[in-house]
């Protein structure tokens, strides 16, 4: 999207440092930017305005998109009527100093200024998205001779590979020549057999934080490329100390005298940063990598294929790195490696061409392929390609005048070959096209805009990186040097009053779940309790095998089965029931890491319950509806009476001569052995309480006391409560363990009604179920007979008139009334033995806990005994590596605070500009 449509007012450079260059680096006829000024009206347009973008990146030279059209098929005339007017004369065009550039402003330096200060400091989730100019090609494609022609410097030459590491140069407008050098350490160096998964270079680990080391500042140009050499020499030997490597120190002396030059490795991903200041320089940023090339040539370039591509990768990635491709005319361009990276990449959008040694091409026509790449037909870019021509190897011009006389002989180059000069097949792009003048502008209003439509992000960035800052220094806060026993009362009391709260039904809340999830585990408590009432096998001799099981919801669905049983009489111990099924523990949930405001979340263990069948009820349950009750000892009620084991117990349990005598020892044993079961699912009621209680509370305890996380006082805190906890729930265990002694011990109710109902409603259904076996009997029997077999209608109604005198007489009343009884009585004790252990665990145990946490912190950690003042002082203090973490987070807040204000101030004074009509000018027009 297009920047919104501001009005710049055009502003004198003057006072803001940007002075008319010395006279001698310009050409004859050059505009001096007084001159440009007064031809041009006070008021003009938005450069950005109305202006095509790729991706947020303004694409500001019409001229060349006109070029393009044209060969597209576009006429001359239309052609000139879309190009804008040329931004400067030939003339001016070669001068070294644009006057452009002087219009560059000081608000652009500041952004740059902004910008750099900011990649020092090595914000990680901000360092790619900061806008940067990246100088790359292949080796030998003349990019250090652009690079030193842009930053009008010279850089080390000599054979082979020169550029080791990557070289950040920063340029700006002074008054006079000034140059600092510096180290940018980004990675340590670690020597490795195997470079470790998803570390970018061997041997070069990636640092947690940057560390800028000055290295050497320079008034003198010519003392620049040999500061510069030493600067590599240094970065590729982190080992040694740094001061043995600079130029005019004693130690470098001595090392020159001793010789040494051997390096520890042939290639660093550390930067040399070199910032340049002097008359007429644009205020830029931009990085030189290390040209690529495809085989090694000796040893000492081991590896070095494989980090220079890396180390380009890198860079390019950049989504806002702006990149400037050196291509050499005298070589096939298809051969270009780091254009075919830049296409692999998809980022030729972020790419300006720039070809080099067109001196040097190898034919007296033009070169067809060259000839397609300026006119846009072949290896196209949006941004265009520029052409440059600098002095060859072996030139004579050298000194202080050597980029005067370098440009100079540039411009002569373009004005008199024949390709070039007017008239010649290249000439249409000799104005806006051609010179390091013409590169040296073009970056300047890119890059400037890219620096402009790159704010909001970066502000993004850095307010959220400095949110993430603040949050962690709130778990590290300063140790206060007085009323330290005021801060940790005041949180302790703070936690007795959030650990009451969330267990007091009256404050339940999306806030407060703890009783919401203790009530959903009683409920399903109470559900395991009841789906393990005993089922009758209702079996005779005379009728066919039925199991009723009375255990599921719906009493009057039966469950066939064909199974033969035994009772077994109550036991003591052991993991076999008295049913025959084994044992599982009860299962136990995993604390929720954060117990408030969420749902407790139950997952059932059936390990092992595969190979044991199953009873018809327990396969159509839902495992969410029981929670950790979801087990094997659901089933411990199938199959648990039978009426002819029941007889075979009444007769063994008989008096002689007392007929329909029933010793109360049968309806006992029965009863407590379908009783004895409920062990386990006691015991997995309370393993949750336990944990769920435990969960809320030390959850509390960290909420409460989070910001002194890493002090004895949250340490010590939470070993008190941890302790506390245990003992309560060991007092609790045998609490509620004695209501199941109670039940298992022993017959006994006093809520005779509530039983006497219970056993009419179980009598009831055994009856019906069994009259249901006796008439099927019948039915088969004397159906069968009347030779009315297959016909279902007759079967259904003759089964309708049967009449109980018809029957043969029921001889299990009984056994019937016995299997009624103990299954009114299970009712009757399961609703009392449910709500008893609730009850207690609400009334007693939570009410305990709420009452012993009122002052137990405070008690615990000897708050009341001695010097009270010095013993909160200990409890705050935190070790040497929580205050080392804290000072490097400080640090950090401080310097996003001020970047947010620099980026801010330039935000606030451009919406201050758009609101005034006020213009500011960021290039020529």
């Amino acid at each position: 999207m297009a920047p919104a449509a501001r009005r710049w007012k055009r502003e004198s450079t003057a006072p803001h440092g940007l002075m008319t260059p010395d006279e001698s680096l310009y050409s004859a006829g050059s505009v001096t930017p007084k001159r440009e000024m007064q031809s041009v009206s006070d008021v003009v347009e938005d450069p950005f305005q109305g202006i095509a973008q790729q991706d947020g990146l303004p694409i500001i030279d019409e001229g060349y998109q006109s070029m393009v059209f044209e060969q597209q098929g576009r006429s001359e005339s239309h052609r000139k009527s879309q190009a804008p007017p040329s931004s400067s004369t030939a003339s001016s065009t070669m001068t070294p100093a644009n006057n452009g550039l002087m219009l560059v402003g000081r608000d652009t330096k500041k952004l740059i200024d902004t910008i750099d200060q900011l990649r020092k400091i090595g914000l990680k989730s901000v360092d790619t998205k900061l806008p940067e100019l990246v100088l790359v090609g292949d080796q030998s494609a003349g990019k250090s001779s652009l690079m030193g022609a842009i930053a009008e410097i010279n850089l080390p030459k000599g054979s082979g590979i020169c550029t080791r590491c990557p070289t950040n140069i920063k340029t700006s407008h002074a008054d006079s020549w000034g140059c600092i050098v510096s180290l940018q350490l980004t990675h340590s160096f670690k020597p490795e057999k195997r470079k470790p998964a998803g570390q970018e270079f061997q041997n070069w680990p990636e640092r947690d934080d940057v560390s800028t080391i000055p290295f050497k500042t320079i008034h003198n140009k010519s003392d620049l490329e040999e500061v510069l050499k030493w600067a590599q020499i240094a970065l590729l030997n982190p080992s040694e100390d740094i001061e043995s490597f600079i130029p005019g120190s004693i130690r470098h002396t001595h090392r020159l005298q001793q010789g040494v030059q051997a390096h520890e490795t042939n290639f660093s991903p550390n930067i040399i940063a070199v910032e340049i200041s002097g008359p007429g320089l644009p205020d830029l940023s931009f990085f030189d990598l290390p040209g690529l090339f495809n085989a090694k040539r000796n040893d000492d370039e081991e590896g070095l294929v494989l980090a220079f591509d890396t180390m380009t990768s890198h860079y390019i990635k950049h989504e806002n790195a702006l990149l400037i491709c050196a291509i050499n005319m005298s070589a096939d361009p298809g051969l270009s490696k780091t254009k075919a990276e830049i296409s692999k990449l998809k980022a030729d959008k972020r790419c300006i061409g720039v070809l080099t040694m067109p001196d040097r091409l190898q034919s007296d026509n033009p070169h067809p392929d060259y000839d397609k790449i300026l006119k846009g037909l072949s290896f196209y870019l949006p941004h265009g390609y520029f052409v440059t021509k600098q002095p060859a190897p072996g030139t004579k011009l050298h000194g202080s005048t050597y980029h005067v006389d370098a440009r100079r002989e540039e411009e002569e180059f373009f004005n008199t070959e024949k390709f070039w000069a007017p008239g010649g097949v290249w000439s249409q792009f000799r104005d806006d096209r051609c010179g390091t003048g013409t590169i040296q502008k073009y970056l300047s209003k890119q890059f400037a805009a890219l620096i402009m439509s790159s704010i909001p992000d970066i502000t993004e960035k850095i307010h959220a990186q400095l949110a993430q800052v603040e949050d962690e220094l709130s778990y590290l806060p300063e140790v206060p040097k007085d009323k330290v026993q005021h801060i940790v009362r005041q949180h302790l009391t703070k936690f007795s009053q959030a650990a009451e709260q969330s267990l007091d039904r009256s404050y339940a809340s999306h806030h407060h779940s703890f009783h919401g999830d203790w009530k959903r585990l009683c409920v399903q408590f109470q559900k395991a309790i009841e789906f393990m009432r005993p089922g009758c096998v209702l079996k005779t001799p005379t009728t066919e095998k039925v199991v009723i099981n009375i255990d599921v919801s719906d009493d009057d669905e039966a469950s066939q089965r064909s199974f033969s049983v035994t009772p077994k009489r109550a036991f003591e111990g052991g993991n076999e029931s008295p049913f025959g099924v084994k044992r599982h523990k009860p299962n136990v949930i995993t604390t929720p890491t954060r117990p408030v405001g969420q749902r407790f979340k139950h997952e059932g263990d059936m390990s092992g319950s595969r190979s044991i069948p199953r009873s018809f009820g327990f396969n159509k349950i839902k495992p969410s509806e029981y929670g950790p009750f979801y087990n094997g000892y659901l089933d411990a009620g199938w199959r648990a009476l039978s009426l002819v084991d029941i007889r075979k117990e009444i007769s063994s349990q008989g008096l002689a001569g007392v007929p329909e005598y029933v010793n109360l020892k049968v309806r006992q044993s029965f009863a407590l052995t379908a009783i004895h079961p409920w062990k386990e699912p006691l015991g997995t009621f309370m393993e949750n309480t336990f944990k769920l209680l435990r969960s809320v509370l030390l959850f509390t305890l960290h909420d409460v006391l989070r910001s002194y996380e890493h002090t004895a006082l949250y340490r010590n805190a939470k070993e008190i409560l941890e302790e506390f906890l245990t003992q309560q729930e060991a007092e609790q265990r045998a609490i509620t363990m004695q209501f199941y002694t109670t039940e298992v011990g022993d017959l006994f109710t006093v809520n005779e009604d509530d039983f006497l109902r219970h056993k009419a409603e179980a009598l009831e259904v055994l009856s019906k179920q069994r009259r249901e076996l006796r008439v099927k009997a019948y039915v088969e029997k004397n159906f069968h007979k009347k030779g009315k077999q297959g016909e279902e209608d007759a079967l259904e109604k003759f089964k309708e008139k049967v009449t109980d005198e018809q029957l043969d007489p029921e001889t299990y009343g009984r056994e019937l009334e016995v299997a009624a009884y103990i299954r009114g009585y299970y009712t009757t004790a399961r609703l009392r033995f449910i709500d008893s252990v609730c009850a207690n665990f609400n009334a007693g145990y939570l009410r305990k806990i709420k009452q012993d946490l009122s002052y137990l912190l405070e008690n615990k950690l000897g708050l009341d005994h001695g010097d009270s003042e010095a013993t909160c002082q200990q409890l705050l203090e935190g070790n040497a590596e929580i205050a080392k973490k804290r000072a490097a987070l400080q640090k950090k807040r401080n310097q996003l605070i001020e970047f947010s204000r620099v980026l801010d101030q330039l935000t606030n004074r451009s919406e201050d500009d758009v609101n005034q009509g006020s213009h500011i000018i960021i290039g020529d027009e």
